[in-house]
């Protein structure tokens, strides 16, 4: 974890990302090169139409779009929190994709799995992860390098003397 002026914190390390079967949110972990563990959340957003509805005929049609290969465009909004000590950070409209494999590469986070679990491998990690209530709605895991860039939720707390 590396704090920076603007109160951003960077984390990198190793994520075990749960994805959802319709792809509306993930779940999972995150252990850290420093050895912190997070617990880090998705959950889909809406992507945003451009104005007047349609792409701009100059506009170029990304990969994913044209051929398929890395599956549907997707954003998130990202939720992580610091299991030591309860710190929480935010992401807002992480953009990412969802297909056979789920990424996400953008100015504040980079994730490309290096094993991707289905069936009955991913629901054992996923009880491991997250418990059997849980398990049976999510049957995608990816496991990789994660690098993230994000804000520190303030919150308002009371002070005490």
């Amino acid at each position: 974890m590396c704090l920076d002026e603007v109160g951003s914190v960077e984390i990198s390390g190793e994520a075990t990302l749960c994805f959802d079967v319709d792809g509306s949110g993930f779940k999972g972990s995150i252990a850290a090169r420093d050895h912190t563990c997070y617990v880090i959340t998705g959950v889909k957003c809406h992507r945003r139409a451009p104005r007047g509805g349609l792409r701009p005929e100059n506009e170029p049609i990304s990969l994913a779009e044209d051929e398929g290969h890395l599956g549907q465009p997707v954003l998130f909004d990202v939720h992580v929190v610091d299991c030591d000590i309860g710190e929480e950070y935010s992401l807002q409209r992480v953009q990412g994709f969802n297909g056979d494999i789920c990424t996400f590469t953008c100015a504040c986070v980079n994730f490309t799995p290096d094993q991707v679990y289905r069936g009955q491998k991913a629901e054992v990690i996923t009880k491991q992860l997250l418990g059997q209530t849980i398990a049976s709605k999510r049957k995608l895991v990816c496991v990789g390098n994660i690098n993230l860039m994000c804000s520190h939720v303030n919150k308002n707390r009371n002070w005490v003397l």
